[in-house]
C-alpha cells in the first residue's frame, strides 16, 4: 500500500469538497497510535475498531506502508514495548472517505493540528 501526507487547513472546506466530488464518508472514531524505535522507517501500533503494527517507509515525495494486524493487541503491545521501546503515544479523531479505489483518512490531533492521508493499493491509483 502506498500513502502521501498533507497538512490540512480547514477540514470542513475540504470534506465539503470531497462529498461533493462522490465521495463516500466510511467511518469516523478515536484512534490511538504507540510510536516506536526503528532504524527502518516509522513504526507504530494503531489501535482503533482494529490493531494494526503499521511499518511506513519514506521514498521521495510518498511512503510505501506494511500492515499486519494484531489480534491479541495487549499482549503485543506489551512485548513489543519490551523489546523496541515506546518513543510516543498520541491519541486522535479519524475519518474516513473513499473515494474511485482511493482512501481519504482526516487525522485529527489535539495539539499536532489535522492531517490528510491519503491510501491506494497502487502507486499509480495513488498518483491519479
Amino acid at each position: 500500500m502506498f500513502q502521501l501526507i498533507y497538512r490540512l487547513n480547514n477540514v470542513d472546506d475540504f470534506t465539503h469538497q470531497i462529498t461533493q466530488l462522490g465521495a463516500q464518508f466510511m467511518s469516523k472514531g478515536p484512534e490511538s497510535d504507540t510510536y516506536y524505535n526503528s532504524e527502518n522507517g516509522q513504526l507504530r501500533l494503531q489501535q482503533g475498531v482494529n490493531s494494526e503494527l503499521i511499518l511506513t517507509v519514506l521514498h521521495d515525495h510518498y511512503q510505501e506502508v506494511f500492515d499486519v494486524d494484531i489480534p491479541q493487541f495487549n499482549q503485543f503491545k506489551d512485548v513489543i514495548n519490551r523489546v523496541l521501546g515506546e518513543r510516543m503515544y498520541l491519541s486522535k479523531q479519524v475519518v474516513r472517505y473513499h473515494f474511485k479505489n482511493v482512501l481519504f483518512q482526516i487525522h485529527r490531533f489535539e495539539k499536532q493540528g489535522d492531517f490528510l492521508i491519503v491510501e491506494a493499493e497502487t502507486l499509480h491509483q495513488l498518483k491519479e
